[in-house]
C-alpha cells in the first residue's frame, strides 16, 4: 500500500507529512495531499516518486505555482510528469535522494 503524506502549506512551499489516516479522511480533510510511487529496476534500485492530489480542481498554472518539498531530506522536489486530470496533479520526485541509492 501507498504511503500518504498531509500537506502542510507555508506560502507556495508544501512540507510533506507521513500520516496513517484513509485516503477518503484525508481527502475530506485536507485541500492538498500526496501519495508515494516507489517503483525499482531490474537492478534491484527502488525510486519514490509522490503525485500531489487535490480536493477542490486546479489547472495547470495552479498546480505549478507550488514548491514540493520531499518528506525524506526536505530538499525542494521537481515535477516530472504533467498532471492527469483537475484533481491528480503533478507528479514529483526528488533528485537529491535519487542520487544517495
Amino acid at each position: 500500500m501507498a504511503r500518504l503524506y498531509t500537506i502542510q502549506p507555508h506560502g507556495k512551499n508544501l512540507h510533506l507529512q507521513e500520516t496513517f489516516n484513509t485516503e477518503e479522511c484525508i481527502r475530506r480533510y485536507y485541500a492538498l495531499y500526496c501519495k508515494q510511487i516507489v517503483t525499482s529496476n531490474q537492478y534491484g534500485q527502488t525510486r519514490s516518486f509522490y503525485r500531489l492530489y487535490a480536493r477542490k480542481p486546479h489547472n495547470f498554472g495552479d498546480c505549478m505555482k507550488y514548491d514540493v518539498h520531499c518528506p525524506r531530506c526536505g530538499a525542494r522536489m521537481y515535477a516530472i510528469d504533467r498532471p492527469l486530470d483537475e484533481y491528480t496533479l503533478a507528479l514529483y520526485a526528488c533528485d537529491n535522494c535519487y542520487k544517495e541509492n
